[in-house]
């Protein structure tokens, strides 16, 4: 249980920084007028995405077990930090947000 409790703290302390940017990238790219709808479009996205990770590791639990789960968890983050390190290598570096 204590682990459980622990990775979702982790996961929080990530998420919290993750959304100002979201919201604020989507505030900087739109006009705005269109703040509004832009800001509807990253809460869509990620309940969108939420559920479909819900879906995704519930059938991977049932069917690997928990281990799988995590390791799966892993491996999506290294694909996000290398997409990461990528999109940082093409942007300007003058450019903020």
């Amino acid at each position: 249980l204590w682990t459980i409790a622990v990775t979702l703290s982790i996961t929080g302390l990530v998420m919290a920084p993750l959304y100002v940017v979201a919201y604020a990238a989507s505030d900087h790219e739109t006009d705005a007028r269109h703040h509004t709808e832009a800001s509807t479009w990253v809460n869509s996205v990620t309940n969108v995405g939420t559920s479909l990770g819900a879906v995704a590791a519930a059938w991977l639990y049932t069917h690997t077990g928990p281990a799988a789960v995590f390791v799966a968890i892993l491996a999506a983050l290294l694909l996000l930090l290398a997409a990461a390190a990528q999109t940082r290598e093409r942007s300007d570096p003058d450019t903020v947000l």
